[in-house]
């Protein structure tokens, strides 16, 4: 089968000779044209020019000779004396209170690294490098196990000149292994402390003294029998503000309310007796307690 024959050969092989410039248009741009696109941009061009001219041009004003000089009026005004300057000294000093705050925490610390360290300070690195140079601790054979549960300061007595004395009580657990520890009735010690500007020192080993003192100072309010049922919705309605629960089991009137206690239960379901101070009116602020004279 011969693929070359097709009756429309003729015109194929006529469309192929005709040239490609015959095939495109031919417009003119007339030649005008770009002399008038050539002018407008002229004008233009003229028009900024004159436009900045006109705009940028200020108005000329002579300056009058001066004839006489001018004098010129400066109201006196007398300053205050310098303060006189802080001294080095007043400078370096620590704020009051300051001292005693930093032997405060100094004798807490010395506290709870010695007494965790189960009746052998004299191993325990922090507490040989808290004491002077040379300082000396006795040792035992037996030895337990013990950890500070808590540590607080009650007092500071200044003895001198940067010495200070600290009162420090603190509860701990003691006994001869981890199985057999017992929690102990609260302890309290003194640490003699030196401060010299923003360093502390302890100066020798705790000291023991009594434990603060938990004497009778306030009077208990007697309960009463009638108690209106407005200070128990009101003591109630103060409870919730720390547990669930609330059951008035008490109350008694005091100097300027009343007095209620209230059993509440906590997140966990422990029942805590606990006091609320309200009147008519509602929670009273700052209890009035009955102080023994």
């Amino acid at each position: 089968m011969d693929l070359h024959q097709d009756p429309n050969d003729d015109l194929r092989e006529h469309l192929e000779h005709i040239p490609w410039s015959d095939l495109t248009s031919h417009r003119q741009i007339p030649r005008w044209v770009p002399y008038v696109v050539a002018g407008a941009l002229a004008v233009a061009a003229l028009g900024v020019v004159a436009a900045r001219s006109l705009g940028g041009s200020r108005a000329f004003v002579p300056v009058q000779e001066l004839t006489a000089p001018v004098t010129i009026s400066v109201p006196s005004t007398t300053l205050p004396e310098a303060a006189p300057l802080y001294s080095e000294a007043d400078l370096m000093a620590l704020v009051p209170g300051t001292q005693e705050q930093l032997a405060a925490a100094r004798a807490v610390w010395f506290v709870r690294d010695y007494f965790d360290s189960g009746g052998v300070p004299g191993e325990t690195p922090e507490v040989v490098s808290s004491l002077p140079a040379g300082a000396t601790i006795p040792g035992v054979d037996e030895q337990g196990t013990s950890y500070v549960e808590w540590v607080e300061p009650f007092s500071v007595e200044q003895l001198g000149d940067g010495l200070y004395r600290v009162g420090v009580v603190f509860g701990m657990l003691e006994g001869a292994d981890v199985s057999t520890l017992t929690r102990l009735h609260p302890m309290a010690v003194a640490v003699a402390v030196a401060v010299d500007g923003g360093e502390a020192a302890v100066v020798d080993l705790p000291m023991p003294i009594e434990s603060p003192s938990s004497g009778k100072i306030a009077l208990w309010p007697l309960p009463e029998q009638d108690v209106p049922e407005t200070i128990i919705d009101a003591a109630e309605q103060e409870a919730l503000l720390w547990g669930e629960g609330p059951e008035v089991v008490a109350a008694g009137r005091g100097a300027a309310g009343w007095r209620v206690e209230v059993l509440v239960s906590d997140s966990a379901g422990v029942r805590w007796p606990m006091a609320v101070w309200v009147d008519e009116e509602g929670p009273i602020a700052a209890p009035p307690w009955d102080l023994e004279s």
